[in-house]
């Protein structure tokens, strides 16, 4: 799995930008109508919905999600860094507190190796999912690791099955 891609020239850690976490981290600070405008005007950026369920959206390639933070840091800089998932593990942005100081210290962890990946992976396993995950891995209880580590709509995208397979390749 590629932790790292070009862009522009430069590399970047591996993201996938989310919409409706934009639109959760907004919502502590906008107004109904100022989301509504946002909604309407930039709906790739900022929706109260999630792509998955949303047939008409589509999260595009990957490197449309380093145009899409681009674009979302220009309504809220660190809104936009905690919407995307970081990295070789994917880890949301919103839980740097765990381990930096902000938003854009993460950021910038995440984009120098994947050491600093791991370092995040790690403490999020330890301090926000917790003992839990560990248990579902001893079992090889998939689906219990999946919906630790992906949400309740783990089942949506058949993390559960996939980490199966995966697991039984090896």
């Amino acid at each position: 799995r590629k932790s790292f891609l070009d862009f522009n020239g430069e590399q970047k850690a591996k993201i996938l930008y989310e919409r409706h976490y934009m639109y959760r981290f907004l919502k502590a600070f906008k107004t109904k109508e100022e989301l509504e405008n946002l909604k309407n005007s930039s709906p790739d950026l900022v929706h109260n919905v999630g792509t998955y369920k949303d047939p008409n959206a589509i999260y595009g390639t990957e490197k449309e999600q380093f145009k899409k933070i681009d674009e979302a840091k220009k309504i809220d800089n660190d809104s936009a860094i905690k919407s995307c998932s970081w990295g070789k593990f994917q880890v949301m942005g919103k839980y740097y507190n765990y381990l930096y100081e902000s938003p854009a210290e993460m950021e910038e962890a995440m984009n120098m190796c994947e050491v600093q990946h791991f370092a995040y992976f790690k403490v999020y396993l330890k301090d926000v999912v917790g003992s839990a995950i560990i248990t579902a891995m001893k079992n090889k209880n998939w689906a219990k690791i999946a919906e630790l580590y992906n949400g309740p709509d783990y089942a949506v995208k058949k993390y559960h099955i996939n980490m199966d397979k995966e697991y039984n390749k090896l």
